[in-house]
């Protein structure tokens, strides 16, 4: 994760992003050329955004 945190400059994290939904809703509507990461430590939530 820190290279890829570290190679997206101007990136916005997310953490605790449970299943992405919200992070995917501002990116889609507000901010369409920032690089996104979404980060959870919950494997039921990282499942869904498999999905």
């Amino acid at each position: 994760m820190y290279d890829e945190v570290s190679s997206s400059y101007n990136a916005m994290m997310d953490t605790s992003c449970g299943s992405g939904y919200m992070l995917a809703m501002y990116h889609e509507q507000f901010d369409q050329t920032r690089s996104l990461i979404g980060v959870d430590l919950s494997p039921e939530m990282a499942a869904i955004t498999g999905q």
